[in-house]
């Protein structure tokens, strides 16, 4: 499987080559980069990344 870093509009997001999945991140080039390496070696699903993983959620978090 292998991951590529694409650039949009509010940041950076990972796409997974072979199934055309866009995992929404939205983060910084260099989180984005450190993230794909990982991932292209081996910390991803090996191509069958969860459909949840490709979009992004605000969640609003309560401190305990």
């Amino acid at each position: 499987m292998s991951y590529s870093v694409k650039k949009h509009e509010d940041g950076y997001d990972i796409l997974e080559k072979d199934t055309g999945l866009l995992i929404k991140l939205s983060c910084s080039e260099e989180k984005a980069r450190n993230l794909c390496r990982k991932m292209n070696l081996g910390s991803g699903f090996n191509g069958w990344t969860p459909p949840f993983f490709t979009t992004k959620v605000n969640a609003v978090y309560e401190e305990a």
